[in-house]
């Protein structure tokens, strides 16, 4: 809710304007509110909310200006205040509706912004969180096909791989389900391969916050992906008409460990993005879409 925050968004949406043409419509993603953990006021959420009214209002006024729609998604992520698809439209549904009284049309130019590797980490499936966003009326302002990593059994073996995987630039977080169902999520992979209580040991599969290249259906032996949720979300998602702007977001291939590469996902960095447009396109043709 920090005004710098709204500021710096309309800013960058200035941005983008200025370098498109009238009539075009583009998307900006951004975190869905801070870390959960913090200590926050109790009237953060709500905050939060009333920055994103402001920040649709100066988009209302830069699209009335310039003729170019930019609309803002909320990216729901593991470990941050929004994690879940019902977070999220509970989040709508409440905080932000109550701020949006007086101004209901303000809400076109806000939605989510659907990260595959995500809600995959959270166990999400990826039809189901889809169907509830469109009985929520919320848009998905942009789809980001990205795939996580899995471990089907975190046996010796697994760990061993995963531990490779383990790198001090980017937290990775780690979600898996109890015998019970529930879903636990850890902030970062360091702390879940150095679990003395065996608490994690019992839980399976494990999902982890680490972008993988899309093409890659499984990794390194004996890790898998999520590639899976990737291609019902995506294709669903075109194929409801659900979704107009797909971004790929690997940003990982700096950090993947030298067996991943060797295993396929390689070192030329220029083939992997070609790689990485051809399977996103290959599932987009299982929609109907062609380029």
């Amino acid at each position: 809710g920090h005004p710098d925050r709204t500021a710096y968004t309309l800013m960058y949406a200035a941005v983008l304007a200025a370098w498109n043409e009238p009539g075009t419509e583009l998307s900006l993603s951004t975190a869905p509110g801070s870390w959960r953990g913090w200590r926050e006021p109790a009237d953060a959420v709500d905050a939060r909310a009333a920055a994103l009214v402001t920040c649709a209002a100066g988009l209302q006024s830069l699209e009335a200006g310039t003729g170019v729609r930019v609309r803002v998604g909320l990216e729901p992520e593991p470990r941050c205040s929004i994690e879940t698809t019902d977070e999220l439209v509970a989040f709508f549904e409440g905080p932000l509706a109550r701020a949006l009284e007086g101004a209901p049309d303000l809400r076109g130019w806000l939605g989510v912004c659907y990260d595959a590797c995500h809600q995959a980490v959270m166990h999400e499936e990826a039809g189901e969180a889809l169907a509830r966003l469109a009985a929520a009326d919320i848009d998905i302002v942009k789809f980001q096909a990205s795939s996580a990593l899995e471990v089907a059994e975190p046996a010796e073996a697994a760990r061993a791989a995963l531990a490779a995987f383990d790198e001090p630039i980017y937290l990775h977080q780690v979600a898996a389900p109890d015998a019970a169902g529930r879903v636990h999520v850890a902030q970062d992979l360091a702390g879940v391969l150095g679990d003395k209580s065996g608490l994690w040991a019992e839980r399976r599969p494990w999902r982890i916050h680490y972008h993988v290249p899309i093409f890659r259906a499984a990794a390194v032996p004996p890790l898998g992906t999520t590639q899976g949720e990737l291609r019902v979300g995506l294709a669903a998602a075109l194929e409801a008409r659900q979704v107009r702007h797909v971004e790929i977001e690997t940003y990982t291939f700096d950090v993947l460990p030298s067996a991943e590469r060797a295993a396929g996902s390689g070192d030329d960095l220029v083939s992997a993005l070609v790689r990485e447009y051809e399977t996103a396109l290959e599932i987009a043709a299982t929609a109907g879409f062609t380029p």
